[in-house]
Order: C-alpha cells, then structure tokens, then sequence
C-alpha cells in the first residue's frame, strides 16, 4: 500500500517539477532580483530533473513487474550437491 502512494506522490511531484519548469520558461519574468537567463535556465533544470523522476519511476515500475514471485528459481548455487 505505501509502494502505491509512495510512487503517486512521486508522479505527482514529477509533474509538479515539469509544469513549473514550464512555466518559468514561458512566463514574463516573475523575480525583479534574478537576472535574464536565470529563470529560463532555472525552468530547464526543473524539466531535465522531473523527467529524470518520472524515467524512475517508470523503470522502478517495470522492475517490480519483472521480479518473479517464486525467488527459489533464482537463488545462488552453492556448487556443493
């Protein structure tokens, strides 16, 4: 159960990250103290660093659906029999 709300808290924040990155990029500047490039670089970080979230947890999905159940299957052999 927290495995699922875990995982939609991430997905959740992975969107965050990019809309807000998004927005920085197409918004008028909305810091007087920042310099020009700053917020769109700043919104480009957030892209890049929420894609990266969502690519984890995509592939942290795709792990666990792959793990077998019986793990007897997969467990060292001690080269004694």
């Amino acid at each position: 159960m927290w495995s699922a709300i875990s995982r939609g808290f991430t997905g959740f924040m992975a969107l965050i990250y990019i809309g807000v990155g998004v927005l920085l990029i197409t918004a008028q500047p909305l810091f007087e103290n920042f310099p020009p490039f700053a917020q769109p670089l700043f919104g480009a970080l957030l892209i890049i660093y929420g894609l990266f979230r969502l690519y984890r947890l995509i592939y942290s999905i795709f792990q666990d659906r792959n793990i077998p159940e019986d793990s007897e299957d997969y467990e060292e052999e001690d080269g004694n029999d």
